[in-house]
């Protein structure tokens, strides 16, 4: 067993908000503790030079007066290091206090660093029964009467005296042994074991982070190394503001292996659109997509702005995907004056006649017939050429192969950008493991997944229809 330090810090924080990018520490508890005996203490009050929101006030009972004339950090910083040098830092959900020790250092510029002991995860450990681990729950559990609550003093003090209580119930050699095992893994977010973590698969595929007792996922991510991918999240979730708020939520891991990049990203965006995990908010804002749909108007091409949700998605027809309508009319209209487009047939302006724009000569009069039409729809193809669905360039539907390092082979069918569905099958005997079939529809995430692999011709092959049926029936 490695050899403790036996120098603890019993930390406590109250701060200004929950984010240790935004907000700031408004008071500070620290008991450092040697070789059992209490050889410092720290009990401050700390102005933040920021609005401290009322219910912050009315929850710590710390005052406005107490926060105006007390020290800034920089000025008990030096005190602060004195209290924390050398010494394990123990705090209970140890990586928001630490996350916000650290950013308050690094405001300084003196990098901060320490091995950090979260006594959540030591009393889940060494008192399995209890049936909470918050703090409230645990100082009722073992019937301690803290000098206060929500301080950062008393808070500490309690931590201390949980200590205290563990080593009376199970004696210094356990304590210490369950402390070297989560030192080894302080990273993981306290109400995660490292076997939940340990044994993820290194294959590539998608992940899902779940909160305690909860059926729908908090986060979807995707790796070619689900297990590494994972761990890093916890790694550094003093800073990244999502892995941060997600290390105090997690209870569960959930993951799904692919042979591929390719099937980890498609299952990914499929999972985010049906899930809506609320930590995934960049594919989720795109439910919200706007596709100009190309048109025929007498001989005029034509646009219909329509969401990206709807039936009337077909590759050959969409001319551009914007992030909103708002978005979309201000591009249509820029692209109306840009090249001499007729707004009436870009949809965008209503009404008889002709339009505004060919009044003052920039429209050519597509709107009353009097534009030449080969000429009209040639800036028309020209105004959305880089916007466009790519030409499918297959004679028909294809097969991508992906391989994984486990054995796991996956056929992915794709038909005019259409995803169809895929097929895994054990390397060695080419076993079916499972089959995915999808409705067919298009997906704007998915071709823009698809786009960059299917025009590289590298493990594609074109398949027959019947070749199409026997994959996915």
């Amino acid at each position: 067993m490695t050899k403790l330090p036996r120098v603890f810090a019993f930390i406590d924080t109250e701060t200004t908000g929950l984010s240790p990018f935004r907000d700031r520490v408004i008071e500070i508890g620290i008991i450092r503790v040697e070789n059992g005996e209490i050889t410092g203490e720290l009990n401050s009050v700390v102005r933040p030079n920021m609005f401290v929101p009322p219910e912050i006030f009315a929850l710590t009972g710390i005052s406005d007066n107490e926060i105006q004339i007390a020290p800034e950090f920089s000025e008990i910083s030096s005190r602060v290091r004195e209290l924390l040098d050398g010494a394990v830092f123990t705090a209970h959900n140890a990586r928001f206090d630490y996350a916000f020790l650290k950013h308050e250092f690094t405001r300084m510029g003196d990098p901060y660093q320490s091995r950090v002991l979260c006594t959540v995860r030591l009393a889940r450990l060494l008192f399995p029964k209890a049936s909470h681990y918050s703090l409230s729950h645990l100082i009722d559990y073992f019937g301690i009467k803290p000098s206060a609550r929500h301080r950062a003093y008393a808070d500490a003090e309690v931590l201390h005296e949980i200590y205290k209580i563990a080593l009376r119930h199970h004696g210094e050699a356990k304590v210490n042994e369950v402390i070297d095992l989560i030192l080894k893994s302080s990273s993981l977010p306290s109400k995660l074991t490292s076997s939940q973590v340990e044994n993820l698969p290194d294959s590539p595929g998608i992940y899902m982070f779940f909160g305690e007792g909860s059926s729908l996922p908090l986060y979807v991510g995707k790796s070619i190394n689900i297990k590494e991918r994972v761990k890093s999240h916890f790694a550094g979730d003093h800073r990244v503001a999502v892995d941060l708020a997600l290390s105090s939520q997690i209870a569960r891991i959930e993951s799904v292996s692919t042979a591929g990049e390719i099937g980890a990203l498609i299952r990914e965006a499929d999972a985010i659109k049906a899930l809506l995990p609320i930590y995934n908010k960049q594919l989720r804002r795109r439910r919200d997509l706007w596709v100009a749909v190309r048109g025929k108007k007498r001989k005029y091409s034509s646009v219909e702005l329509i969401t990206a949700e709807s039936t009337k998605l077909a590759p050959d027809n969409i001319l551009a995907v914007f992030k909103s309508k708002k978005m979309a009319t201000e591009t249509l209209h820029s692209l109306c004056r840009e090249c001499h487009l007729c707004p009436k047939l870009l949809g965008i302006e209503k009404g008889s006649g002709a339009c505004f724009m060919s009044q003052i000569g920039i429209c050519p009069g597509a709107c009353t017939g009097n534009a030449d039409p080969k000429a009209y729809n040639a800036h028309f193809e020209e105004a959305f050429d880089k916007t466009k669905v790519q030409e499918w360039p297959y004679a028909g539907a294809i097969a991508i192969t992906e391989q994984n390092f486990d054995g796991m082979i996956e056929v992915h069918v794709v038909d005019r950008w259409v995803y169809m569905g895929s097929v895994a099958y054990k390397y060695d005997d080419m076993t079916e493991i499972k089959k995915e079939k999808y409705t067919p529809r298009f997906d704007w995430d998915i071709y823009k997944i698809l786009a960059k692999r299917v025009l590289n011709p590298k493990k594609i092959r074109v398949l027959t229809r019947a070749q199409v049926e026997e994959f996915l029936n």
